[in-house]
């Protein structure tokens, strides 16, 4: 993913903030240069891997599930919903990794008490943080929207608890990592979008991941 793709793709998500009237609110997110940034995975061969593959799979979930609305249009689906859920469901995973850098020590102290050697060779690579083992990014980016959406009282309001809910449950069940399931139209939309990005991304790959 190029640097000027990704400037792209978060111009594109500011712009419907915008045009949803949920500005205030998705700010929160979309100004924050770790949002851009970030990968959102630690192995290369997991779904958008590396530089700006945050913001490169949440346009990707975004774009795919404001389209499948469109198709079941006979449902009446909020699209501001739908959009807030889409756009702030894997804000954790700014919590989730991290690089690996110059100003690391010969050992890497974990919150749980183990150590990792520092690797030269893997500096400005991304790895797992302590904070995916002990929260996790789904718990993370429920968070994040609560802190954000009380911007905006009328965001809060009519959107808080639906859109906290599809991001509870957009892994799908609770043994993958969903302390609920889906139970939405807007849940449901969001589940299946984030998988078909993340397989189409990885499906080259599955064998190393399985």
């Amino acid at each position: 993913m190029t640097e000027k793709k990704a400037k792209k793709y978060l111009k594109e998500l500011k712009a419907l903030a915008k045009d949803y009237g949920v500005w205030k609110v998705a700010k929160e997110l979309l100004e924050n240069e770790k949002f851009f940034l970030w990968s959102a995975a630690s192995k290369d061969f997991q779904h958008h891997y590396g530089d700006y593959g945050l913001v490169t799979h949440t346009y990707e979930v975004v774009t795919s599930a404001l389209k499948m609305k469109k198709f079941y249009s006979q449902y009446n689906i909020n699209e501001a919903e739908l959009f807030l859920a889409c756009l702030f469901h894997d804000a954790g995973k700014m919590h989730d990794y991290e690089r690996w850098t110059e100003c690391m020590t010969t050992e890497y102290q974990f919150m749980n008490g183990t150590k990792v050697a520092s690797d030269p060779e893997k500096r400005g690579q991304w790895r797992s943080a302590d904070h995916k083992r002990i929260i996790h990014h789904i718990s993370r980016s429920g968070i994040i929207w609560s802190d954000a959406a009380q911007k905006d009282q009328r965001v809060y309001d009519k959107y808080f608890e639906p859109v906290l809910h599809a991001i509870l449950a957009h892994h799908g069940r609770r043994e993958w990592g969903s302390p609920v399931s889906p139970k939405s139209r807007v849940a449901w939309l969001l589940f299946l979008c984030d998988g078909i990005s993340a397989r189409m991304y990885d499906a080259d790959t599955m064998d190393r991941i399985n």
